[in-house]
């Protein structure tokens, strides 16, 4: 995985108006035998196909009203945190004070 690929992907994930951190990225599996160990997924994402981990959230799709209620996102359409991460497209998202957001990750 290239560098600057992990430091879009982190600064999106951190992109929720400054909610939470971004994981280390030694946190988050480099090769496809460390993803599957984490529970992960080994694929092509994002509009530039880099092949990358997609990992599940342990909160998936708990209530919540504000970024700091997920490890992931809060998405703002159901008030639940999202599955995956990173996730990849354009949504709304809850930042640290409960305002929507509108976020595209590519």
């Amino acid at each position: 995985m290239k560098p600057i690929v992990w430091a879009v992907i982190l600064s999106a994930w951190a992109a929720q108006a400054g909610a939470q951190e971004a994981p280390a990225a030694e946190t988050v599996p480099e090769t496809e035998p460390a993803c599957a160990a984490a529970g992960g997924r080994w694929e092509r994402a994002g509009l530039a196909r880099q092949t990358l981990c997609i990992l599940p959230t342990a909160d998936a799709g708990q209530a919540c009203e504000t970024a700091a209620d997920c490890s992931g996102f809060c998405l703002a359409e159901t008030g639940t945190c999202s599955a995956e991460a990173p996730i990849f497209g354009c949504f709304d998202v809850k930042d640290l004070d409960g305002a929507t957001l509108t976020l595209c990750v590519d």
